[in-house]
Formats: structure tokens, sequence, C-alpha cells
């Protein structure tokens, strides 16, 4: 029979039965019970088939309880969108099991069903994005930080501007966890503030952050001006005036702006 709750151990056919019913709690000894069954008989007992990690932890088991009640919210809760950016990374960047293009090829040719089809994940990328941008800016002698920001993964938007300096100028935040950075998530900070946050590519943060400036009628900051304008030149509503390298000029973008309609 499946045992499926987190925190009873009621099987499926007494559920179907009964759906306000309720088994016997699930509890740290009942569960330890389970696990030595499950390892003298090597098959799942009440639906326990390994003793879980997190029971190391010294004041905390998953039996307290300390779970989501499902899958479902273990998923939508932060797995998705946190940890699983990490196993792709590591996956591919690491492990060598598999690359972003074949990743993304899947994601593009899997069939999608009904209401799926509105929420499917987006194209995963490598990191290059991210280090050509590195690149540029070391090119244009130009430090990273005045474009692009780091915080911890955990990191929330409150306190990203309590731990952060943010400068009145935007600058994307990208989370990082060691000396890895994901590049799955991002935020955009203008005038000491997070203004938004969202779960896509790093290019989709990017060229948020490049949209920001034409939104609120901003000029680049002069730290990063050639690497944006370099950045922005294929866009079609945006053609910078001739500049150098070593002579900076304001971005063009106020300019087109104000002598729009």
């Amino acid at each position: 029979m499946l045992h499926f709750c987190r925190y009873c151990e009621i099987d499926r056919e007494a559920f179907l039965a009964d759906p306000l019913a309720k088994g016997p709690d699930r509890t740290p000894q009942s569960d330890q019970k389970h696990v030595d069954a499950q390892k003298h008989n090597l098959e799942a007992c009440n639906g326990v088939n390994i003793d879980s990690i997190f029971n190391e932890r010294t004041y905390f088991h998953v039996r307290q309880p300390g779970l989501p009640p499902c899958i479902g919210h273990d998923l939508f809760e932060g797995i998705v969108s946190t940890d699983l950016a990490l196993y792709l990374n590591y996956l591919v960047l690491n492990a060598k099991q598999f690359t972003f293009v074949e990743l993304n090829r899947r994601i593009n040719q899997f069939t999608y069903l009904g209401n799926d089809a509105n929420s499917k994940p987006c194209e995963q990328e490598a990191e290059v994005t991210l280090r050509l941008i590195h690149l540029l800016m070391a090119y244009f002698d130009e430090r990273t930080d005045k474009l692009i920001l780091l915080a911890d993964m955990s990191a929330s938007a409150t306190d990203a501007e309590r731990t952060l300096n943010l400068p009145a100028s935007p600058r994307l935040i990208l989370p990082v966890t060691g000396n890895e950075v994901t590049t799955g998530w991002w935020m955009i900070s203008i005038e000491t503030q997070v203004i938004c946050e969202d779960q896509s590519s790093f290019i989709s943060g990017l060229a948020a952050v490049l949209a920001t400036y034409y939104v609120f009628n901003l000029e680049y900051q002069e730290e990063a001006a050639r690497t944006l304008e370099f950045v922005q030149k294929p866009f079609h509503w945006y053609q910078p005036r001739e500049r150098t390298k070593g002579h900076p000029q304001e971005s063009g973008i106020k300019e087109e702006r104000e002598s729009s309609p």
C-alpha cells in the first residue's frame, strides 16, 4: 500500500475511502522504527525509504514535523528557483553530464500539455555571457561592480538593501554560493533600493537593466558607460553617438527620449 502523507501513516486506499480519515502520527521514534525495518527488509516501510540526511542536524528532525506537506510545496517553496539552478550548474560545468545546448534542446522539444505550456522553463545558459561582460569591462578599464553586484543565494531584496552598498545608479544583482555565480535569478536596484527580481536568464536580467535607463530616462554611470553602450548597440531603438574609449560622452538615451514625439 502507498503511504503518501508526511504527517501521518494513512495509506492511499484508506484515504480514498474516507478523505477526512487520519492515520497514526509520524514521529521521530516511529520514523526510526521504519528506517530500521527498511534496512532489514531492503524495501520501503510505511513510505520511508531512507533516513533523511536532515535528521543529522542537532535541533531538527523531519518528523517534528519539519517538512512541507508534499513534494509540490518542496518545489514551489524554493527548490526549483534556487537548488535546481545549482544542480544544473554542477551537472553541466563540473560533472560534465550534459551541456546547456543539450538541455535547451530538450526544453524546446518537450511536448507541454494544457497549462504547462504557459509555465515551461526558460532556456538555460552557461556563464559565457557573464564572462563576456567581464571581458568587455576589463577591456574598457571598467570595474565589474559598477554594473554587477553579488549577493548571497538566500538573500532577499531586503537583505540585499541592508548588506550591499547599493548606489543610486542601476545595478544588476546576481546570487552567489561560495565562488559560483548562479545566472538563473537576479535583482535590479536603483537609488539604493531593489525595484524588481525575477527567475530568468542572465541575458534577461541584463536586458532589464538596460531598459531601466530608457524607462526612467537615466544616463549611464560613467564607470560602466563604455560597456553599456557597446552592449546596447544592437537594439534598434538606440543609436549611440560616436565616442572613443579614451573620451567618454554621455549616453544617447536621454537625448533620444527628449527628442521623441
